[in-house]
């Protein structure tokens, strides 16, 4: 059981322009989801070489879990990494995923006491937190081309941090060097979206 060749990576996505506002906060959630659906074409190809991933938005910008056997999970973390490089808004999935997050934020209304308390003092103690309501009256005025131009503003500020747990060290050694080659990247592709923030 302990000589198992698997490997545990979650990288987190720092961006100090993910919860910079209601909107940009609702933007992060809808990039996140729309990241998830765009890799659901790997996700049965992933299952089968004895992969598993997720993306989460966070308090401050997103995270990327990859678990499973490690000569398989830099390839798909290069996929998941090329995905976000080349990020593009399809109008027909965003749409879809715009009416998910209306109806999730709806539902807030329908929470429990003790979750309402909760949740109030999650917004008390935590900065650059916004009310779901504040976030629900943004909503239905974000379109396609608002996303396409937040996520290089995003990216432009981004700095990842990486815990990586293997038993092979040769293998640690590969994913790192694929961490710093896609951060290097991102750096690059979108130095010129950091003096030009739209939201």
């Amino acid at each position: 059981m302990f000589s198992t060749p698997k490997a545990f990576v979650k990288i987190y996505f720092n961006c100090p322009h993910a919860s910079s506002s209601p909107e940009s906060e609702v933007l992060t959630d809808i990039f996140t989801r729309l990241l998830l659906d765009y890799l659901n074409e790997y996700a049965y190809y992933a299952q089968v070489a004895g992969l598993d991933y997720g993306i989460n938005h966070t308090e401050s910008g997103f995270e990327v879990t990859v678990v499973g056997y490690n000569h398989k999970l830099r390839i798909l973390l290069e996929t998941i990494f090329q995905k976000i490089a080349q990020f593009k808004v399809k109008p027909d999935r965003f749409s879809v995923i715009k009416e998910m997050v209306t109806k999730e934020y709806h539902n807030n209304k329908f929470l429990q006491p003790f979750q309402l308390a909760m949740y109030y003092c999650s917004l008390i103690l935590q900065d650059q937190t916004w009310p779901w309501m504040e976030e629900l009256e943004v909503l239905p005025h974000l379109e396609a081309e608002d996303l396409a131009k937040f996520v290089p503003m995003m990216l432009s500020r981004t700095f990842l941090e990486c815990y990586i747990e293997t038993l092979n060290l040769m293998k640690q050694d590969r994913l790192s060097s694929t961490l710093k080659m896609f951060s290097l990247r991102a750096q690059t592709q979108y130095a010129n979206h950091c003096s030009h923030p739209s939201i």
